[in-house]
């Protein structure tokens, strides 16, 4: 048998070890794949939204309020029901989708007797899967409050909870529940942005986790908080797609493998999007910093078109700014199954993109006069093809 030499022998431990750890480090890393850009000619005029006549109006009673919090469709048994969680009476209001009558009432009050209520959200899949997040732990109940579910953040900040939001709705997938993670992060350092994660992961045989980093841009620029606001939909392929304030790309990904980066930028957007200065970022100043500049919205996919609509506002002059006018106008952009962006759309300032939903009959609705503390009002929105490629106001479909 053949000796080795001592410094062969170092040598070779060297490089098995080395070579073992930069293994095991390979089997746990969560290190994201690079984003692949892809640009698609756009054509803005193709498609703009309409608004129609056709509204659906939810009652009131003496004990709900409009504080709508969080809300969603649903089917059960073949009928289509709408969830409003009302933060104000601390209770969950179902109402029958179609007929616009009120089914149900559920306290949180009393599925949490003892505890207090803050930062809740609810999600109802269905009548025996009622999601609420609150304080820092998502729980899963039937429809008597029967808890069936349960599991804590994983990370115990105080700013970093798991929230469900119509623009933010929960994903299941894979066994898996994934949750947006509420943008608490410093947005003044850098190095936290660098490190923050957008969604939890619950579920399976994992523990939770938080996974998904934002875009570089905010790893090497400060933007302020308002620009960390960001939304997500989740379409037909399988893939989340992110929608960020201060960057013009919208994001479709797997979490695992697929990362694209897709050219999303209004046609009313001339110039970068600049960052935010030192003294800009100071609270009272930093909001009107946002208003001064061009951002993005919340994404949503139409499921029976295969389409997906983003939210483009419009930066406001320093004039504005003085006569405290700080209203922006807004556009929706929208794009083909495949990403290209095929038309946008001026919205009124009743109009609340926000509350965009699809129902299960192919119709499109988004909430208005939100005002109105007597009802919750709902219109039918619609696409329309055009002829040129000019832009035209959100205007009233005559029927």
């Amino acid at each position: 048998m053949t000796r080795m030499k001592p410094g062969l022998i170092l040598k070779w431990l060297i490089l098995v070890v080395g070579t073992s750890v930069v293994n095991v480090g390979c089997l746990h890393t969560d290190r994201e794949p690079q984003s692949i850009y892809k640009y698609i000619e756009p054509t803005y005029g193709n498609i703009q939204l309409v608004i129609t006549k056709d509204t659906l109006n939810f009652k009131l009673n003496d004990t709900t309020y409009n504080a709508v919090k969080s809300f969603n469709l649903f089917l059960h048994k073949g009928v289509e029901y709408v969830s409003f969680y009302d933060q104000r009476s601390e209770t969950i209001n179902i109402y029958n989708f179609g007929t616009q009558e009120l089914k149900g009432k559920i306290s949180l009050k009393k599925w949490f007797k003892g505890h207090s209520l803050f930062k809740t959200s609810a999600y109802i899949k269905n009548f025996d899967s009622i999601y609420v997040t609150n304080v820092n732990t998502v729980y899963l109940f039937d429809r008597k409050g029967r808890m069936k579910w349960s599991a804590e953040f994983p990370d115990k900040s105080k700013d970093a909870r798991a929230f469900f939001d119509n623009t933010c709705q929960p994903v299941f997938k894979d066994g898996h529940l994934f949750a947006a993670i509420s943008p608490g992060v410093d947005y003044n350092s850098l190095k936290k942005l660098r490190a923050w994660k957008v969604l939890y992961q619950f579920g399976g045989d994992n523990k939770p986790r938080s996974l998904f980093s934002l875009p570089a841009i905010y790893g090497q620029n400060l933007y302020g908080s308002q620009f960390v606001k960001y939304n997500y939909c989740f379409n037909n392929k399988g893939y989340f797609v992110f929608s960020f304030p201060a960057d013009t790309n919208i994001y479709e990904t797997d979490l695992k493998e697929h990362y694209v980066a897709y050219y999303a930028k209004s046609q009313f957007q001339k110039g970068p999007i600049p960052p935010l200065n030192k003294d800009q970022l100071q609270e009272n100043i930093a909001y009107k910093q946002y208003k001064m500049r061009d951002s993005y919205g919340p994404i949503f996919f139409d499921p029976y078109k295969k389409r997906h609509l983003r939210l483009a506002k419009q930066k406001i002059t320093e004039e504005n700014i003085k006569k405290s006018n700080l209203n922006r106008k807004e556009s929706v952009i929208v794009f083909d199954e495949n990403m290209r962006i095929i038309g946008e759309s001026a919205i009124p300032d009743n109009f609340s993109f926000n509350t965009l939903v699809f129902s299960s009959s192919g119709n499109m609705y988004a909430q208005v006069n939100s005002e109105d503390e007597n009802a919750l009002h709902f219109v039918r929105l619609e696409y329309r093809e055009t002829s040129t490629d000019s832009m035209h106001q959100l205007t009233k479909l005559d029927k």
